[in-house]
């Protein structure tokens, strides 16, 4: 073999691994972007959820006139479902439990006990959280595939766990201003869930990663969940855990907690906001 044939052999070479891992990288940000999508909708589906659960409390603690609310986010959440089975790859035994467990629960949810009807709501977004894991790992969304997001993973386990952490608060402090009485029980949660919200707060969105040219709206965003959270907290401990008598209306704290669920969830968009920006310049 002459030094011709040598060097043409390996530029063959050069281009056809050039060819190879151009159309892999293809292949990935593919992926990656079904993910993102995915991930999109299942978020949603568990605001859906996480409200349905606390409108819920708040009729079968005898605010009968919120049914309508609860009809129509009902018809949100069918409708989410129905959009995800048209529009997502979502192929996971997660998904069908959800299905299943949704559809036995459906319009019972109004005729089960207070505690039965929390319990079985959290028990659909848990399957929901761990759903959203399954997909993020399945769409190569964690840091070894986005090497520009180190803590990509806390994205995806505990800014949404925190949502519903709040959530959970927001559903048992429904219930107790309906009733106007905080019970030992109540009381009890409520202090582990402040506890686990003040945490998450504190330590993991200040380790988020951001890309420089999102930095200001990035600290924006997080100076705001401060602060409705240090807002919602105090308001948990002076309405119902300090409080010689409840006397805060229910739809005033369903509205503060939700604030503070929306101020966690701009954090999550601008994070998904960053990430698929990042694969329209790789």
């Amino acid at each position: 073999m002459n030094l011709y044939q040598i060097i043409v052999l390996l530029l063959f070479i050069l281009v056809s691994f050039y060819l190879k891992l151009s159309h892999s990288k293809k292949d990935r940000i593919k992926i990656q972007r079904q993910g993102l999508l995915n991930i999109k909708g299942l978020k949603q589906l568990i605001y859906f959820i996480q409200q349905h659960r606390g409108m819920t409390a708040a009729f079968l603690n005898g605010k009968k006139e919120i049914l309508p609310k609860i009809t129509t986010i009902r018809r949100s959440i069918q409708e989410n479902i129905n959009k995800s089975k048209l529009t997502s790859s979502i192929d996971n035994e997660r998904w069908q439990s959800f299905l299943d467990h949704w559809q036995r629960l459906g319009t019972g949810s109004v005729e089960a006990s207070a505690a039965n009807s929390f319990d079985q709501h959290t028990q659909l977004i848990r399957n929901l959280l761990y759903l959203l894991e399954d997909e993020a790992e399945k769409g190569l969304l964690f840091s070894q595939f986005l090497p520009q997001f180190p803590q990509a993973g806390y994205v995806w386990r505990e800014v949404i766990g925190v949502t519903e952490v709040v959530g959970q608060a927001r559903a048992i402090g429904v219930g107790v201003a309906t009733q106007k009485t905080c019970s030992s029980t109540d009381s009890i949660r409520l202090s582990y869930l402040q506890q686990q919200i003040s945490e998450v707060i504190k330590t993991v969105l200040h380790q988020l990663y951001c890309l420089p040219q999102y930095l200001d709206e990035h600290n924006r965003l997080i100076k705001i969940t401060q602060e409705q959270t240090e807002m919602f907290l105090s308001t948990v401990d002076q309405a119902f855990l300090s409080a010689d008598k409840i006397t805060l209306d229910q739809q005033v704290y369903f509205e503060q907690a939700s604030l503070v669920i929306q101020s966690i969830d701009d954090v999550f968009k601008h994070q998904l906001m960053q990430i698929s920006n990042s694969l329209d310049v790789n």
